[in-house]
């Protein structure tokens, strides 16, 4: 599996497209600003959108979902089952109310994960979902081969913030340790939520 990064223009945050070579679709992981870019790479690399995996539902995470779910209305989006789908509807929860102006994502097309849960990506390729919260509700870490999709769950070498609404410092902690134990056992590339 190859990962190719998308640096968003609002907050630096990063939008991560996970492909293969001799498959037609490609997948996202969280669905920032910079939905044109995301367009424009498919299009150029032949690949179809199959799916979008949201880390959070923090606005610089899922800014671009508006745009894409007009695009294709049908796309799955899968989010934490544990206040995910609260998440992304709630402007306090998803920041809009303070950033950048308030927008709710509905979908008929949600798709709850469960700790531990996995979904396959490709043939040989699995992702696996892990409740990671603390920086917010619903924060997920995802496992795809040899990479660790991390949101702001953990974004080395800064640490994680804990003072937005839904965040706790003590679950962020705690998650964090998880995240390491993860990274090392694994061997994993960290893929953070924010290009800094």
């Amino acid at each position: 599996m190859l990962v190719h990064q998308i640096v968003n223009s609002y907050q630096h945050a990063c939008t991560y497209i996970l492909y293969k070579e001799g498959f037609e679709y490609a997948w996202l992981v969280d669905c920032g600003s910079a939905i044109d870019e995301v367009e424009d790479w498919l299009k150029v690399n032949e690949k179809k959108l199959k799916g979008v995996f949201l880390t959070h539902c923090h606005d610089d995470h899922i800014f671009g979902l508006r745009k894409l779910l007009e695009l294709d209305p049908n796309i799955p989006i899968y989010l934490s089952a544990h206040e995910g789908i609260r998440c992304v509807q709630d402007i306090r929860l998803n920041l809009t109310k303070y950033t950048s102006g308030p927008f709710q994502v509905f979908s008929d097309h949600f798709i709850e994960l469960k700790d531990g849960e996995s979904v396959e990506l490709f043939d040989d390729v699995m992702l696996t979902a892990y409740q990671a919260d603390g920086h917010s509700l619903d924060s997920m870490v995802y496992e795809a081969g040899s990479y660790l999709f991390t949101g702001d769950a953990y974004i080395p070498p800064l640490r994680v913030v804990t003072k937005l609404p839904g965040a706790d410092k003590a679950r962020a902690a705690q998650s964090l340790e998880m995240i390491k134990a993860l990274e090392k056992e694994h061997y994993l590339t960290i893929c953070a939520g924010h290009n800094i």
